[in-house]
């Protein structure tokens, strides 16, 4: 009787071992999974803000040059107008936020724009623009709140 009730002793302090091993396990998988999930949806937020933020800062450097860039307003939408010349005309990219959207819109200079068909480039629930002295501030949130704003000071002005 002595050795079946060391051997079920035995046998038991292994399985109740295990289990503990076991329940340690599975309560690390599911906070490693929340932490991961919190981190994904984080870095989600920053690459939307951000990449639109970077994104206009790349058109504004490209177009570069005297009187090309300037903040305007069509149908109660603000937009950052690009202008270029190419070959004999002169062609405007418009860059706006409109229905949550960031949208972009290339156009021959002086044709009629329908602001509806522009390019969607990124979802964003607000974009905003200012223009101060040739300071261009630009400043982009998503929908979880994430807020963050790029300063811009053409060289050409």
């Amino acid at each position: 009787m002595g050795k079946t009730y060391q051997h079920r002793v035995d046998v038991l302090f292994t399985v109740s071992l295990f289990g503990v091993f076991a329940v340690c396990a599975l309560m690390l998988v599911i906070t490693g999974a929340g932490i991961y999930q919190k981190n994904v949806e984080s870095l989600t937020a920053n690459f939307t803000v951000r990449t639109s933020l970077n994104y206009v800062a790349e058109k504004v450097r490209q177009n570069d040059s005297e009187d090309a860039i300037f903040i305007t307003e069509k149908d109660g939408v603000q937009a950052l107008v690009l202008e270029q010349p190419i070959g004999d005309d002169t062609y405007q990219t418009w860059l706006y936020h409109s229905n949550g959207v960031l949208c972009e819109l290339f156009a021959k200079k002086g044709e009629q724009l329908n602001l509806e068909t522009g390019q969607e480039i990124l979802k964003l629930h607000s974009f905003s623009m200012k223009e101060n002295s040739g300071l261009l501030v630009f400043t982009a949130a998503d929908e979880n709140g994430n807020k963050e704003s790029i300063k811009l000071y053409p060289r050409c002005g």
